[in-house]
């Protein structure tokens, strides 16, 4: 799982393992260590929706919830080149974009170290 943060913008990517993953029910996670054992644990999984997808925050717990419909219509698409695309309003006049696609380019190379296009 890759993230990036621009802005309003946060856009998470994975690969179509991870996506199959995510359609069987599990989760994934990740965690960024900061100086002075702070950290931030990223977690993406699925279940039921009224959005596309939902960010919630609980401390130092960022959670992507995705629809499980949602995630498996991507997973059907795939290879196309769209992913999931909401916007979630935090507060009455800013709203933060999310983004979940899947990186195709490395399906056959499970290693970590391929750069965003």
């Amino acid at each position: 799982m890759k993230l990036r943060i621009d802005g309003q913008q946060i856009h998470f990517r994975i690969d179509k393992s991870e996506l199959t993953r995510l359609c069987l029910g599990a989760s994934l996670n990740q965690c960024i260590h900061f100086p002075n054992g702070r950290g931030l644990t990223v977690s993406v999984l699925t279940g039921r929706s009224t959005s596309p997808m939902q960010l919630i925050f609980d401390n130092d717990v960022m959670q992507l919830l995705v629809d499980r419909g949602s995630a498996y219509d991507l997973l059907k698409a795939l290879p196309r080149k769209e992913g999931i695309a909401t916007h979630q309003p935090f507060n009455s006049d800013q709203r933060m974009e999310i983004i979940l696609d899947v990186d195709l380019r490395f399906q056959n190379y499970p290693g970590k170290d391929h750069e965003w296009a």
